[in-house]
C-alpha cells in the first residue's frame, strides 16, 4: 500500500509538472497573439482617424500572415544552426583524421629512427635469435642447482635461519660443515653452468608487454642467497678458496642476467638485490680471508685463497660493464613496452580493462577511447619513448650527480602539483597515460648507484685485505692501495664533487663509506632502522663498509633460529679474530 501511494504521488507530480509547462506555453502564445492583434488595432484606430475605412486591413489575415513569416524565420535560424554544427562535426572530423595521421607519422618516425641505430624498441627485436638446447643452455643448469639445495635435518640452526643470517655460520660451525659436505652437487651444477657460453633464461615478450608473463625469478634470489651463506660456511670450515670460487658462480650468474637484450627492470633489480648479498658477505669474510700463493694453497690443509684469485674477484667488483649494461637493457625494455601499450591504446586494442585482466565492457570502452583519444595516446606514445631514452642515457652518467643534471624534467600535467603555469598544465592533460602507466624509476636509478659504491667497497676491502697481510696492518690511506693492489682508488658515485670513497682506519669499527645519495658527508655514521627487522637505514645518513665484519644488527633470534637449544656458541664472525 505504501508503494502505491508513493507511486501515485510521483505521477500526480509528474502530472502537475506537465500540466504547468503546457498552461505556460498557452499563455505565451496568447501573449504573443495579444500582442499582434493590439499592433493591428492601432493601424485600425489610424486608418479610422484618417478617414480611410475602406483600407482598414483584416485582422484575422494580418495575424495569420505575422505567424507565417514568424515560422519561415524560425525555421531559417534552426537550418542555419543544423548547418553550423554539421559543418562543426565535419571540421572535428577532419581534424581527428590528420592529427591522428600526423601523430601516427611521428612515433613510426621515431621507431625508425632507433631501429636505424640498430636499437630495440619492437617486440621482435627482444626475441633470441637462436635459442640455445637445453644441453646447452647454462639457465637450466643454475635452476637445477636452485633445486638441488640441501638442509641437513642435523643442523643445530634452523635452515632458513642459517641462510637468512651469516652470523649463524660463525656461531655453529659444525653446521657450517655440514652445509658445505651437502651441497657439493650444487657447486657441481654450477661449475658446469660457468663454463656453457649461452644462458637463456627464458624471457618472451608478446602484445601487450606489459601483460606478459615473465619466467619467476624467486628461485634466483634463494640461490643466492643460498651460495652466500654457503660461502660464510667454506670460509668458516677453512676453506677460502673454495668461498673464493663460490663468489665467483654468484658473480657470473648477475652478470648473465643484466646483459641480455631482453632484460627488464624486475631481472635488473633482482640482480643488484643478489649484489648486495654477495657484498655481506665478502664484508663479513674479508677481515680473515686467508690467502696465499698456489704452492702454499696445495699444501695447507686450511685451503687459503690465491692472490690470483683474490686479484681475479677485485677485477670483476670493479667492471662495472655488466651493471651499466643492465640498466641499459632494462630502460630499453621499458621503452619498448611503454611503446606496445600506448600504440594499443590508440588503435583501441587494450584498455585498462584489459591491463587489469577485467572483462565485461572493456572493448567498448577502448574503441570509444582510441575515437575521442587516439591522437592524443599517440603523441604521448612519442613523449614517453623520448623521455625513458633520455632517463637511459642519464642513468649511465659516472656519478649519481651528473645523472640527475642530465635527467629529463617531465612537464606538468593537468593535476600535478607544483611550478607550471595554465597553459603548459592544459597541454599536459595530453600526458595523463604516460604520467600514469609510466613507472617511477628514479627508486631503480638510485639502487644501480648504490650497487656501484657497495662494488667499489667490496673490492677496496679485499685490496685492504692483501696489504694488511703482506705488511702486516692496514694501509693509513687508500693512495697506498695504488697500484699494487689498485689500479686506482675508486671513486664514489654520490661524492659532489667527484671524490674517492671515503677510508677512516682509525674508527670504532674502521670503515670505508659512501657519502650516499644526499651527498652529505657525515663522517661515516649511519642510523638503525627499529626492531625488530633492525638493520642500517638505506636512505639516512653515510653508507657504511665495516673493515673488520661487525655489521650492526639486531641480536642473533636464537629462539626461533634453532632446532634444539644452542650450546654457548659464539655471536658472529668478529668473535673469531
Amino acid at each position: 500500500m505504501r508503494a502505491q501511494v508513493v507511486l501515485r504521488s510521483a505521477s500526480e507530480s509528474s502530472g502537475r509538472r506537465r500540466f504547468t509547462r503546457m498552461l505556460g506555453e498557452d499563455i505565451d502564445c496568447a501573449l504573443s497573439l495579444w500582442g499582434e492583434a493590439a499592433i493591428t488595432a492601432g493601424r485600425s484606430a489610424r486608418l479610422i482617424d484618417q478617414g480611410d475605412v475602406d483600407s482598414m486591413p483584416d485582422p484575422r489575415r494580418e495575424t495569420l500572415e505575422d505567424l507565417t513569416r514568424i515560422d519561415r524565420r524560425r525555421r531559417a535560424r534552426w537550418r542555419r544552426a543544423w548547418g553550423m554544427l554539421a559543418l562543426l562535426f565535419l571540421l572535428l572530423v577532419v581534424t581527428r583524421v590528420w592529427w591522428g595521421a600526423a601523430a601516427q607519422r611521428r612515433l613510426d618516425a621515431v621507431i625508425e629512427r632507433y631501429r636505424a641505430a640498430g636499437e630495440p624498441i619492437l617486440i621482435a627485436d627482444f626475441t633470441p635469435m637462436n635459442a640455445p638446447r637445453d644441453a646447452e643452455n647454462a639457465a637450466l643448469l643454475y635452476e637445477q642447482a636452485a633445486v638441488a639445495v640441501v638442509i641437513p635435518s642435523d643442523m643445530e640452526v634452523k635452515g632458513e635461519s642459517f641462510v637468512a643470517d651469516l652470523r649463524f655460520a660463525w656461531a655453529y660451525p659444525e653446521d657450517s660443515r655440514r652445509m658445505v659436505e651437502a651441497n657439493q652437487p650444487v657447486l657441481a651444477l654450477l661449475k658446469q653452468g660457468d663454463a656453457l657460453s649461452a644462458c637463456d633464461w627464458g624471457v618472451r615478450y608478446t602484445s601487450p608487454m606489459v601483460t606478459a608473463l615473465l619466467p619467476n625469478l624467486t628461485w634466483i634470489r634463494n640461490l643466492q642467497k643460498t651460495l652466500c651463506a654457503l660461502a660464510a660456511a667454506q670460509h668458516v670450515t677453512g676453506d677460502d678458496e673454495a668461498a673464493l670460487r663460490t663468489w665467483s658462480h654468484i658473480e657470473r650468474i648477475n652478470e648473465r642476467m643484466m646483459t641480455p637484450r631482453e632484460s627488464g627492470v624486475i631481472q635488473d633489480l633482482v640482480a643488484l638485490a643478489c649484489m648486495g648479498t654477495m657484498c655481506r658477505s665478502i664484508e663479513a669474510v674479508a677481515p680473515t680471508l686467508r690467502i696465499g700463493d698456489s704452492a702454499t694453497a696445495s699444501s695447507n690443509p686450511l685451503k687459503p685463497a690465491t692472490r690470483a684469485q683474490v686479484q681475479a674477484l677485485i677485477a670483476a667488483l670493479l667492471d662495472e660493464a655488466p651493471l651499466r649494461k643492465g640498466w641499459w637493457n632494462a630502460i630499453t625494455v621499458e621503452r619498448a613496452s611503454m611503446a606496445d601499450m600506448m600504440t594499443l591504446f590508440a588503435k583501441g586494442r587494450l584498455n585498462a580493462f584489459a591491463v587489469t585482466g577485467a572483462s565485461g565492457f572493456g572493448v567498448i570502452s577502448a574503441r570509444v577511447t582510441s575515437v575521442f583519444m587516439g591522437p592524443v595516446l599517440t603523441s604521448d606514445a612519442v613523449f614517453a619513448v623520448e623521455f625513458l631514452t633520455q632517463l637511459r642515457e642519464a642513468g649511465g652518467k659516472s656519478t649519481y650527480a651528473f645523472a640527475q643534471s642530465a635527467l629529463p624534467v617531465a612537464p606538468p600535467t593537468w593535476n600535478s602539483s607544483g611550478s607550471g603555469d595554465a597553459f603548459s598544465r592544459l597541454a599536459g592533460m595530453a600526458r595523463q597515460m604516460s604520467s600514469i602507466v609510466m613507472p617511477s624509476l628514479d627508486r631503480a636509478m638510485v639502487l644501480n648507484y648504490r650497487a656501484l659504491a657497495d662494488r667499489r667497497m667490496a673490492a677496496t676491502a679485499l685490496a685492504i685485505r692483501l696489504y694488511e697481510l703482506d705488511h702486516g696492518r692496514r694501509p693509513d690511506r687508500l693512495d697506498e692501495l695504488v697500484p699494487a693492489y689498485l689500479p686506482a682508488v675508486p671513486y664514489d658515485p654520490f661524492a659532489q664533487p667527484v671524490g674517492p670513497i671515503r677510508y677512516d682506519p682509525t674508527a670504532s669499527p674502521p670503515i670505508l663509506y659512501s657519502v650516499n645519495v644526499d651527498a652529505r658527508d657525515d663522517g661515516g655514521t649511519w642510523e638503525m632502522t627499529p626492531l625488530p627487522n633492525m638493520r642500517i637505514h638505506p636512505d639516512h645518513l653515510d653508507m657504511p663498509f665495516f673493515l673488520d665484519g661487525s655489521r650492526p644488527a639486531a641480536p642473533l633470534d636464537l629462539e626461533n633460529g634453532l632446532v634444539i637449544p644452542p650450546k654457548g656458541a659464539a655471536e658472529g664472525p668478529e668473535d673469531e679474530r
